[in-house]
């Protein structure tokens, strides 16, 4: 079955379902990184600390990014977001916490330690990243 154009709705369903965001950010140098993730009001959110996004995202907001979702075993069914959009870093917001503890329930006791001491120590920060244009695929079913 060949490829087809997911519309809105449908987009939005893969959104909700990410759980991993490849981004690629505007700079000389190609930099592309993956990211835990989750969707709230219309955004793709998630847990960072600083280092070399956060200087990107301080000289060029801009960044093209990705989530795909497999429909079966295999690389032949699947669906894929992909889009440009603007990547923000901020304090810890509760509304993204509560949504990545929704998203994520069991997180293992490493990323746990890890993060706490993150927000113990002020490093921790959320991002978000605002779609300004998204297109779908989906492949094969």
């Amino acid at each position: 079955m060949p490829e087809t154009q997911l519309g809105r709705d449908e987009i939005e369903a893969v959104l909700k379902r990410a759980e991993l965001v490849r981004v690629a950010f505007v700079s000389e140098v190609p930099y592309v990184i993956t990211l835990g993730c989750t969707y709230l009001d219309g955004c793709l959110v998630g847990i960072t600390s600083p280092g070399r996004k956060s200087e990107l995202a301080a000289q060029d907001s801009r960044v093209g990014f990705q989530v795909d979702t497999s429909l079966s075993d295999g690389v032949y069914e699947w669906e894929s977001v992909h889009g440009e959009g603007r990547f923000s870093i901020r304090e810890p917001e509760e509304r993204v916490l509560a949504q990545l503890q929704r998203a994520f329930p069991d997180p293992p006791e490493w990323f746990v330690a890890d993060r706490s001491s993150s927000f113990q120590d002020g490093t921790a920060r959320t991002y978000r990243i605002e779609p300004v244009t998204l297109y779908g695929v989906r492949s094969g079913a």
